[in-house]
Order: structure tokens, then C-alpha cells, then sequence
């Protein structure tokens, strides 16, 4: 089943006759660990959703003494597969997560795999404090990072932030390895959103960070490889952490006007670069005018006036500290799967964008609110209000847009 993902040769048929006999059979005592991980990745990244093969699988490795035989490729890529995959186990993150817990140590863990963990446990929604811990304390023992490639050090930051797992001294690490390098040609647009979309997040201050980053595209040529998402992020990442970077806002800005139109800019971008060059003081008429003339066409008439209230010169910033957390968005985050062993996993050097985000908290609807926008998506309207955001996050998880 590796072998057929791996060269992207889509069999649905074989996928479902494999994992039917894997489920039927009376036990996987003869499968190793790396050939039931293989398996599950393989799934996975081919994007055939086999839930009771998962099930059965998890189920498994729950009722097995110990993990001593799984490595920490097998670990790593085992709840990988489940998060990517969206099918839930608690049982088994909560076996893996006291496994790697109990180590001695975890200098055998690639830092792809220490990436993929802890992504995963965010993007599956287990709470683990212990291993957070575990692994955040494990990298700020490391003499140095030099090992994590960019994307490793984006994913990382960006699951202890999203989880809301406060551990200041592992930004404190990541951060002040970012700042001594001799330059950041290697982090893609994504990975600098992601990292500064994180700090704001964990309101973790490192002022010679987001310098660094902040300089690095002012010294760009050009924007045009930054997605709408990357610059809202990136933006509204400085103006909630108050880092002032004049320039920054002035490049984004001559960015954006330039554009012939903002076609790519959804409802949540445009909101963001408003509020956020509101917030920082930063006045670019030119900009408002281009992200208020789109917002005529597109936004409610309610929201439209918020947009204007934020743009207005006059408007004290101070005013519009309420509406912060409306619109915290939440930056896309990307994994891959990296080992070099000949049962593992190889490294396609294709990074997997997991565009899923969630630009607005729900929980801060109301629970009239939330009905109101369950309706108009034609969607049930009955039951708690955990039941309603939970609906909701299914719609929008299933249509791949934002709220």
C-alpha cells in the first residue's frame, strides 16, 4: 500500500480490499510496528477514508503491553495518519503520548518526527500536557536547532500555540535560533506567517525576531509568492503582538495596492489588514480604499460598517481592542513525513498544505448567532452550544473555506 501512494497510483478497489482483510483478520500480532504505520500513512496520503481499518489498527496498539517496539518513525507517522486522516482515537494518542512521556530520552527522535507529534496532537484535538512538555523541554536541552529545517520549526511553534500550551522558553529557543542566522532565504512565505502568527498567539515577546522577519521581506524583490492568508497573518501577527515595523506595513501595503484586484482576498483577510493597520497606527489611505471598495461588494452591511470604523483616521485604536479575538486567525499549518531508513517513510520535499483554518472563534458567538449562521447554511439548528460550533467546523472543514 506504500508503494502504491508513494508512486501516487490511485486504486480505490485495492485500498478497500487490503483494508476490509486487515479488519477481518483475527488479530495483526504479525504485523511489525513500521508495516502497520506504513500502512496507515499510505491511507492517509492517498486520501482513502477506511475508518474502521484505522479502528481497528488503534485499537490494537492500545491493548499491546508496550510501544518498546515501535520506533520513533513508526510512532511519529502512526498519529500522523490519524490527524491527517481526521479520524479520532483518543486511546491511542493518549498510549503514545505516555509512551514517549516515559522515555529516558528522545534523542532518536528525527526532528521531523518531534514536527509531525506534536502537530499531530493539535490538529487531532488531545490534550496531552505531559508530552507537550516532554518534547518542549527535550528541544531547549539541544546545544542547537540547526537540524530543524524551517517547516519543522513553523509546525512545532505553531501546535503549542494553537493548543494553547504556554512554554516560553521553547519560543524563547526556536526565536533566538531564527535570529542568529545568516539569513531566512530558506523559510517559505508560509513558514514566516506561521511563525509570527505564533508568537501573537502564545503572546510570547521577541522583538529581535520579528525584526528579523521583518526585514527579510522588506528586503524582498516582491511579494507575489505570499498567499492573501500569509499577509493577513503576517500583519496581523505584528499589530497583535505591537511590534511597530513601519516599513513592513508600507511594503505589505504597496503590495496590495498594486494588485490589479483582490480577487484572491476573502471576507477574514480583508478584515484583518484593516483592523490590523488600525491597531498599529499605521494610516495607508490607499490601502483602505482598495479594501473597502471590495468590501462594498462582499461584505454584510453590519460588518461593512465595522470595516469603516476601523479605517477611519480619527478612530481611537484603543476603541477597537473588543474586537481582537473576533477575528484571531489561525495560520494554515503543513507537515511531511521525513526519515532516511529503508522501512520508513521517505521525504517526498513536497510540503502539504493543510489550508483547514479557523479564522474567527466561534465561541464567542452567541448561541442566537451561531443558530442564525447554521440556518442560513441550510444546517440544523438544535442542540448545545458546544454542538453548534462543532457543526459548524464540520461544514467548513468538509467545504475547505473560511468562516
Amino acid at each position: 500500500m506504500w508503494a502504491f501512494e508513494k508512486v501516487k497510483v490511485p486504486h480505490p478497489t485495492l485500498y478497500e480490499r487490503v483494508g476490509d482483510y486487515i479488519v477481518a483478520s483475527q488479530h495483526l500480532n504479525d504485523f511489525k510496528p513500521q508495516e502497520l504505520s506504513n500502512i496507515l500513512i499510505a491511507y492517509a496520503k492517498a486520501e482513502e477514508s477506511q475508518p474502521n481499518l484505522f479502528k481497528r489498527i488503534g485499537d490494537h496498539i492500545v491493548t499491546r503491553q508496550h510501544l518498546n517496539d515501535f520506533n520513533s518513525q513508526a510512532l511519529a507517522n502512526t498519529i500522523y495518519a490519524y490527524a491527517k486522516s481526521g479520524i479520532s482515537h483518543p486511546d491511542l494518542f493518549n498510549k503514545v503520548a505516555d509512551h514517549i512521556v516515559m522515555l529516558d530520552q528522545l534523542n532518536d527522535f528525527a526532528p521531523q518526527n518531534l514536527s509531525n507529534i506534536v502537530w499531530a496532537f493539535e490538529k487531532a484535538n488531545v490534550s496531552h500536557q505531559d508530552l507537550y512538555k516532554r518534547v518542549g523541554d527535550h528541544l531547549i536541552s539541544l546545544d542547537h536547532l540547526n537540524n530543524f529545517q524551517p517547516q519543522n520549526l513553523s509546525n512545532i511553534l505553531i501546535a503549542y500555540a494553537k493548543a494553547g500550551v504556554s512554554h516560553p522558553d521553547l519560543f524563547n529557543k526556536v526565536g533566538d535560533h531564527i535570529v542568529t542566522r545568516q539569513h531566512l532565504n530558506d523559510f517559505k512565505p508560509q513558514n514566516l506567517a506561521n511563525i509570527v502568527w505564533s508568537y501573537a498567539k502564545a503572546e510570547v515577546s521577541h522583538p529581535d525576531l520579528f525584526n528579523k522577519l521583518a526585514n527579510h521581506i522588506v528586503s524582498l524583490d516582491h511579494l507575489n509568492d505570499f498567499k492573501p492568508q500569509d499577509l493577513s497573518n503576517i500583519i496581523y501577527a505584528y499589530a497583535k503582538a505591537q511590534e511597530p515595523h513601519p516599513n513592513l506595513f508600507n511594503k505589505v501595503a504597496d503590495h496590495i495596492v498594486s494588485l490589479d484586484n483582490l480577487d484572491g482576498y476573502n471576507e477574514q483577510e480583508i478584515s484583518n489588514l484593516v483592523w490590523s493597520y488600525h491597531k498599529a497606527g499605521v494610516i495607508r489611505q490607499d490601502l483602505n480604499d482598495k479594501l473597502i471598495s471590495v468590501a462594498d461588494r462582499k461584505f454584510s452591511r453590519k460588518r461593512l460598517e465595522t470595516l469603516k470604523h476601523w479605517a477611519s483616521k480619527e478612530e481611537s485604536i484603543e476603541n477597537q481592542e473588543v474586537d481582537v479575538q473576533a477575528y484571531d486567525e489561525s495560520g494554515s499549518v503543513v507537515s511531511v513525513e521525513d526519515e532516511n531508513n529503508e522501512n520508513s517513510i521517505e521525504d517526498d520535499k513536497e510540503l502539504e498544505e493543510d489550508t483547514a483554518s479557523t479564522p474567527e472563534d466561534l465561541s464567542l458567538l452567541t448561541v442566537v448567532q451561531l443558530k442564525d449562521r447554521l440556518r442560513n447554511l441550510g444546517l440544523r439548528v438544535s442542540g448545545r452550544k458546544h454542538e453548534l460550533i462543532s457543526r459548524l467546523n464540520d461544514h467548513f472543514t468538509v467545504q475547505g473555506v473560511d468562516k
